[in-house]
């Protein structure tokens, strides 16, 4: 086929090209599907600061219940593996939900509007939020490690 394709092209001065490869020549394609990816992009981004904001007051409001750990002997290393593991529970809550909402959604979007819902375009995503959501549960609740108990619990 691609012989014939080849001598086609040879005869005629063109270029056989995929359906995609064609979409990705035009100009036009390009720069809509670069803005897209930088949408997606910043969407990404918002969701981890999002995560830290939510986790950086979490943790705040949770700073005596930390205390009170880290005076009965709790080690830094152990409330810090206890509150990721926190974090990640509520984590892996969140992409389950938002990603079988997006399943649902999208079946039913794909009637009206381009809408492609496969494993690569549910999984990735869903994967980059746990992942960035992991990194920005870190950077909130790394401020564990420095409670005092003494001060967070009011004493002198």
């Amino acid at each position: 086929v691609d012989a014939v394709a080849a001598a086609g092209d040879d005869a005629a001065g063109t270029v056989a090209e995929t359906v995609k490869g064609s979409y990705a020549a035009l100009p036009s394609y390009r720069s809509e599907n670069g803005s897209l990816m930088t949408m997606q992009g910043f969407l990404y981004g918002i969701s981890a600061l999002v995560v830290i904001a939510f986790l950086s007051i979490w943790t705040v409001q949770r700073t005596r219940d930390i205390a009170v750990l880290k005076a009965l002997g709790g080690s830094n290393g152990w409330v810090l593996k206890d509150s990721l593991a926190q974090a990640a529970f509520v984590l892996v809550g969140g992409v389950a939900v938002g990603t079988g909402l997006a399943a649902v959604i999208g079946a039913f979007a794909g009637r009206a509007v381009p809408f492609e819902l496969s494993w690569a375009t549910t999984a990735v995503p869903a994967a980059g939020v746990l992942v960035l959501g992991m990194l920005a549960a870190v950077v909130a609740v790394f401020r564990v490690t420095r409670i005092d108990p003494l001060v967070a619990l009011g004493g002198n």
